[in-house]
C-alpha cells in the first residue's frame, strides 16, 4: 500500500513537471537564465566590461548587484513616500531593542509589523509579526540585521521598474507588475492540503505552500471561506505577477521621476510599492514604497503567465541592455568601476550570507 502511494505521488510529480515545461514563470533559475548568458556575453563585448553594471547606480554600493543594505537605500528616499521602518543591528542588540520599541510607539498601529533581513534574497526570512509576544520571541532569535517596517494594508502591491539615462532630466517607467497573492476558497469537502494539490496554479508551487502552512493542512474550509497562503509579494513565494502597463500614466511617471531625481546617483531599478486603489496610483499619489532594488532587480512583468516565452525574454534582454548602457554612461562621466577582486570578494560574502540566512528562511518561512 505504501509503495502504491509513493508511486502515485511520483507519477503526480512527474506530470506536474511536464505541465510546467511551457510555463516560463515556473522554470528553475538555472534553466530560465541560461539563454541570458550568451546575450550578456554579447553585451560585455559590445560595451567593454561586465564591471560596467557596478556603475549603474552610484548611490548604491556596486550598483546594487548583491549584498546591498535595503535600509540604507530606503533612507535615501524622500521620507513622505516610504513605509516607516527601522533597522535592528546585531552589533548592539540591546540598543537595537530599545530603538525598535521606541519605533513601534511612532506607528498609528504597531501590529501587525513586517520583519525582513536588511540584506534580502527573494523574500527569504520575511515574516509578518502579529503581536508583542511574537515580536519578543522573534527578536531573541535574530542573528542578522533585520528591518522592521510598518505594515501597509494596501490591499494592492506592485513593482514599478524605472530607469533614467545619465545626463537626462527625465526617466521612464519601463514596466509595472501587478501582484496577486495566493488565496484558497473552501468547498466544504476538501482539506487545505487537498485544495492546494488540486488548484490549477497552486499545485505548481505546492511544496512552498505545504511547508508554509503545515499547521493548517488538515483543516476543511467551509463553502466560500477563504484562506491566505501567503502575503509576500515575491513570485518564488507564491505570488502571481501580471503586466500592469495599463497603470502607467503621465501623473504616475512624474511622481516616480520626482522621487528618483531626489536620490542622486539612482538610475536603474525597481520600486516595490503598496497602494489603496488603481485610480489613486494612476494619479501618482496614495502609495508607499516598501523597497527599492538596484542593478539585479527584474522587470517582473516578464513572469506574466499570459506572455509568450519570446515576449518574456525580449523584456529581460532589453532590461539588461539598458543596464549596460547606463553603466557605461556613468563610467564615462567619472563613476569608478568595481575591480574583479572586489567582484570576487562580494561573491564570497554573498555565499557566506546565504548559508547564514538559510536557517532563518526555513524557520520563518
Amino acid at each position: 500500500m505504501v509503495l502504491l502511494l509513493i508511486q502515485k505521488n511520483r507519477r503526480e510529480d512527474v506530470w506536474i513537471r511536464i505541465q510546467k515545461i511551457p510555463k516560463l514563470e515556473f522554470w528553475p533559475s538555472v534553466i530560465f537564465y541560461t539563454p541570458l548568458i550568451p546575450y550578456v556575453c554579447y553585451l560585455i563585448i559590445r560595451y567593454g566590461s561586465i564591471r560596467l553594471i557596478t556603475a549603474s547606480n552610484p548611490l548604491i554600493p556596486m550598483g546594487g548587484i548583491m549584498m546591498e543594505s535595503k535600509f540604507s537605500i530606503l533612507k535615501s528616499l524622500p521620507v513622505q513616500w516610504i513605509a516607516k521602518a527601522t533597522l535592528f543591528e546585531m552589533a548592539d542588540k540591546h540598543n537595537a531593542s530599545v530603538k525598535l520599541y521606541d519605533f513601534l510607539k511612532t506607528l498609528n498601529s504597531p501590529f501587525p509589523i513586517i520583519a525582513k533581513p536588511d540584506i534580502g534574497e527573494r523574500g527569504r526570512g520575511l515574516k509578518l509579526i502579529a503581536n508583542q509576544s511574537d515580536l519578543d520571541s522573534f527578536v531573541k532569535n535574530l542573528d542578522v540585521n533585520y528591518i522592521f517596517q510598518e505594515y501597509h494594508p494596501g490591499p494592492f502591491e506592485a513593482g514599478i521598474f524605472y530607469y533614467r539615462m545619465p545626463g537626462e532630466n527625465q526617466g521612464k517607467i519601463f514596466s509595472i507588475t501587478k501582484k496577486t497573492f495566493p488565496v484558497l476558497i473552501g468547498d466544504g469537502k476538501h482539506t487545505i492540503e487537498e485544495l492546494i494539490k488540486r488548484h490549477p496554479r497552486f499545485k505548481f508551487q505546492k511544496n512552498t505552500f505545504l511547508d508554509r502552512n503545515l499547521k493548517h493542512l488538515n483543516v476543511i474550509l467551509s463553502v466560500g471561506e477563504t484562506f491566505s497562503l501567503g502575503f509576500t509579494g515575491n513570485h518564488i513565494q507564491g505570488c502571481m505577477f501580471e503586466d500592469g502597463s495599463d497603470l502607467i500614466t503621465k501623473e504616475l511617471e512624474r511622481s516616480i521621476d520626482t522621487i528618483s531625481l531626489s536620490c542622486h546617483g539612482f538610475f536603474f531599478g525597481r520600486y516595490d510599492i503598496r497602494y489603496k486603489s488603481e485610480s489613486d496610483l494612476k494619479e501618482g499619489h496614495s502609495f508607499k514604497i516598501i523597497e527599492l532594488n538596484g542593478a539585479m532587480s527584474e522587470s517582473t512583468n516578464l513572469y506574466d503567465p499570459k506572455f509568450t516565452i519570446w515576449k518574456s525574454y525580449s523584456i529581460l534582454f532589453q532590461q539588461w541592455k539598458l543596464l549596460f548602457q547606463i553603466g557605461k554612461k556613468n563610467h564615462e562621466a567619472g563613476t569608478l568601476l568595481a575591480t574583479y577582486k572586489e567582484f570576487y570578494a562580494l561573491w564570497q560574502s554573498y555565499q557566506d550570507y546565504i548559508k547564514q540566512i538559510d536557517p532563518i528562511s526555513k524557520e520563518f518561512g
